[in-house]
């Protein structure tokens, strides 16, 4: 076996720096616009974990638009969060693995406001046959997969962000 070498930069960040996450945040993502934002193990689903990823608000933004890379023609598919529909699913209808954006709709609970969306399209309406985008006031999403996620089927989540201006 030949000689490695690593170049390996650190940077320490005070308390208070601005580029740091906020407590919670597994992944953390910088910028008004950004992606792919994957879920780990993608293009496969890890079984049993419930995590944070997090976007830093940019300065003069109130929103997050969350979008499938590549659209739904993307291969391996882009979100694919359950191994037994063709639909988009939300709410209730996502018992095993799901994607939560908090505060969609602006944050104003309505008849029909989700938050928790699954299914093999991202759509704020149930059984959606195509994706959309999800605006959201929040800049987090929370995935969340049980031990009963078909781990061989489903891709997980692969999706891009925009921030939009107040």
């Amino acid at each position: 076996a030949g000689a490695r070498k690593w170049k390996i930069k650190v940077t320490q960040l005070e308390c208070g720096n601005p580029s740091l996450a906020r407590a919670g945040c597994v992944q953390y993502f910088t910028g008004p616009a950004g992606g792919p934002v994957k879920s780990y193990g993608f293009p496969r689903t890890l079984r049993n974990v419930d995590y944070t990823t997090c976007v830093r608000q940019e300065a003069g933004m109130c929103k997050t638009a969350w979008t499938v890379a590549g659209g739904d023609t993307a291969t391996p598919d882009a979100f694919h969060l359950v191994d037994s529909t063709t639909t988009g699913q939300s709410g209730t209808n996502c018992a095993n693995s799901w994607v939560m954006i908090p505060n969609t709709c602006d944050g104003i609970p309505a008849a029909g406001f989700v938050d928790k969306f699954c299914g093999t399209f991202l759509n704020e309406q149930n059984l959606a046959v195509a994706s959309s985008s999800v605006a959201a006031k929040s800049f987090e999403i929370n995935y969340h997969s049980k031990d009963a996620v078909a781990a061989d089927v489903e891709t997980g989540y692969c999706l891009n962000y925009s921030q939009t201006p107040c």
